[in-house]
């Protein structure tokens, strides 16, 4: 660095000004290559902190989960149409943050086929055997095509669906991590380090399903090689997977308390609407369009920050560690390029 500058202040006449990124040598900047569908989804991950160049980049990841999980908590065709109308506004009106309109609008859509399968549309059952759609319209058909359940009337397969996305999600990022683990340090510390927590899991599913001694003997296994693998506080550290998957059930409250909400703003216009008054039609028409517009900001909200923080807390924790330098071009002075 000294003779740099010694270098350049002959050359140029004194007029030189350096500066030293100290402890950032060593560590390579990072440019994303991903292919095109999963682009929209790098926003989403860099918003927490850029992948090291030794790691795997979750913006893949999040295209499969994060939407997929924003669809279901939301779950209704009319919310996925009308929060895709405004993810597309926002596309159009704030062109910096295009590309996380772009992710959302795919968690639109899969909101759409979710209240599809689920047979719901602003809180009216559209499909099924209880079609509310098909009851106004008189054409059955509606209540033909079929459907997963109503969420209303099947709390107990949301509960489910919750739970074990959970425990699929908690594991996913245990797989991930063993995968940078054995890049990093081989194959040992790979399994020692998250394998023997995936392995923790099916002692336990042993115990509590088939045979108990067996999953005790399982489980023992399991806390040895948490123990070589991470050390005594791997073992302080078992309830936390615990929490982890608990925190998934999130997910059914959100479900449910969308549904809820809907039909409660259906159920304070329809006394309007039934009346035979014009004026009172037209105020029951208004409740509907307010009531399901202030909805679908709600659902918004919901859906993302309850989508993202299970994203970023219970599954990044099993395998992420950030923190890389963003690759910059030479002569750019935006980090974001």
């Amino acid at each position: 660095m000294d003779e740099a500058r010694t270098e350049l202040e002959a050359r140029l006449d004194g007029e030189v000004h350096l500066e030293s990124e100290s402890g950032t040598e060593d560590e390579p900047p990072v440019k994303h290559d991903n292919p095109g569908p999963v682009k929209p989804f790098e926003p989403l991950n860099d918003l927490l902190s850029v992948p090291k160049y030794n790691e795997v980049d979750p913006s893949f990841l999040i295209l499969l989960t994060f939407p997929a999980l924003f669809g279901f908590m939301i779950g209704d065709a009319g919310y996925g149409v009308t929060t895709f109308l405004m993810f597309a506004a926002g596309y159009k009106l704030f062109p910096a943050a295009k590309e996380i309109f772009v992710s959302l609008m795919f968690a639109s859509f899969m909101t759409f086929l979710f209240g599809l399968a689920f047979g719901d549309a602003f809180g009216y059952i559209i499909f099924g055997g209880h079609s509310e759609l098909a009851a106004a319209t008189g054409i059955e058909l509606f209540s033909q095509i079929p459907i997963l359940f109503h969420r209303a009337e099947h709390l107990g397969q949301v509960f489910t669906i919750a739970g074990a996305f959970g425990v699929f999600h908690v594991n996913l990022g245990y797989l991930v991590g063993g995968y940078n683990e054995y890049i990093r340090h081989g194959l040992k510390e790979a399994f020692l380090e998250k394998g023997s927590w995936i392995l923790l899991q099916i002692g336990v599913a042993i115990a509590v399903l088939a045979s108990q001694p067996i999953g005790l003997g399982v489980i023992g296994l399991s806390i040895v090689l948490i123990v070589l693998g991470e050390g005594a506080v791997g073992v302080i550290e078992i309830p936390s997977l615990l929490s982890n998957i608990v925190s998934y059930l999130r997910v059914f409250g959100v479900s449910v308390a969308a549904v809820v909400l809907a039909k409660t703003v259906n159920a304070l216009a329809e006394p309007l609407l039934g009346t035979g008054s014009l004026v009172l039609t037209v105020a029951g028409i208004g409740v509907l369009v307010v009531g399901h517009i202030f909805n679908t900001f709600i659902k918004i909200m919901e859906g993302f920050l309850q989508g993202i923080r299970l994203h970023y807390v219970e599954f990044y924790d099993k395998f992420y560690d950030g923190g890389g330098r963003r690759y910059v071009p030479f002569g750019a002075e935006d980090a974001s390029l």
